[in-house]
């Protein structure tokens, strides 16, 4: 007759050896905060949609995803998203610079001067505060003062958002 041999214990039966305490593992609280909604994060996409119309005079209705993904940022979330070529990035910057309300800036990252030109000279034709920092303006006092204090919308090149300045604003 043979002893019985003890039965190796499975991973999830696994006990530590007995006379040793354990504890369950707790995970360590998150130290981050998410960031902070704006006054305009109660706006359904029906309002969305209507205040973009009237502040910045469309003549278009904008789509679904530009409104839902505005919704999304003025709430505190982040949020990526691609678009090509002519699809309305621009209108998802130009309407969180006009819904999100006194002290809040939105920094656009461009990687073409002409295309950062066109778009705060767009910006401005439907009264948005947009301004452009890049290697050509940088030495400018005003600018830097005006993009801490009155600007809705900055456009930068990518360099610069590296900038020992512009980290500094």
């Amino acid at each position: 007759m043979s002893t019985p041999q003890p039965q190796t214990p499975r991973k999830c039966d696994a006990r530590p050896p007995s006379g040793s305490p354990r504890t369950p593992r707790r995970r360590a609280r998150k130290t981050a905060t998410r960031l902070q909604g704006t006054s305009s994060a109660k706006l359904s996409y029906a309002e969305i949609s209507t205040q973009l119309i009237a502040l910045l005079a469309l003549t278009f209705i904008p789509e679904l995803w530009q409104i839902y993904l505005i919704s999304r940022i003025l709430r505190g979330f982040d949020s990526v998203f691609l678009a090509g070529t002519g699809y309305g990035k621009s209108l998802v910057f130009e309407g969180l610079a006009v819904l999100g309300g006194k002290n809040k800036v939105v920094i656009v990252i461009c990687p073409l001067k002409a295309l950062e030109r066109d778009q705060v000279i767009q910006a401005r034709k439907k009264g948005i505060n947009a301004i452009l920092i890049n290697e050509d303006n940088t030495k400018t006092a005003s600018l830097w003062k005006e993009a801490r204090t009155t600007a809705q919308l900055v456009y930068i090149p990518p360099e610069m958002a590296c900038s020992d300045s512009f980290v500094r604003l």
